[in-house]
């Protein structure tokens, strides 16, 4: 019969199954609290925007943004696809108990749609 260790089995079997679950977790709260692009709602018109977040509702505000106050991310998007507007950047902000969605729209003549929409947790 073979001599088989079974304490140091044992603690190889206690050590991977701690390092799978640790991975487990933080792959787990990572995914929940990083920033997300919302790519689906890229291009979609105002209309459809104040539809999804439902604009009478409490949580929800709209700002007129100038270019001053424009997030870095959201300059490089205008300034990486060459967009050219007079009017004002809009910027919708639905705010949840635990998450903010963020729609940056720009008008070139043609209507309101969004360059940029991003979820987020508090």
């Amino acid at each position: 019969m073979a001599n088989i260790n079974y304490s140091f089995m044992k603690r190889k079997i206690i050590l991977v199954t701690s390092l799978i679950l640790i991975s487990s977790l933080s792959l787990f709260v990572y995914n929940r609290y990083k920033t997300k692009r919302l790519e689906r709602f890229i291009g979609v018109e105002k209309h459809k925007v104040e539809e999804f977040i439902d604009i009478q509702k409490h949580g929800v505000s709209i700002e007129k943004i100038s270019f001053e106050e424009i997030d870095n991310r959201v300059l490089e998007i205008i300034k990486t696809k060459k967009l050219k507007t007079t009017q004002p950047i809009l910027r919708y902000t639905k705010t949840g108990e635990i998450f903010i969605i963020i729609f940056w729209l720009i008008d070139e003549g043609d209507g309101y749609y969004v360059i940029e929409a991003i979820s987020t947790t508090k």
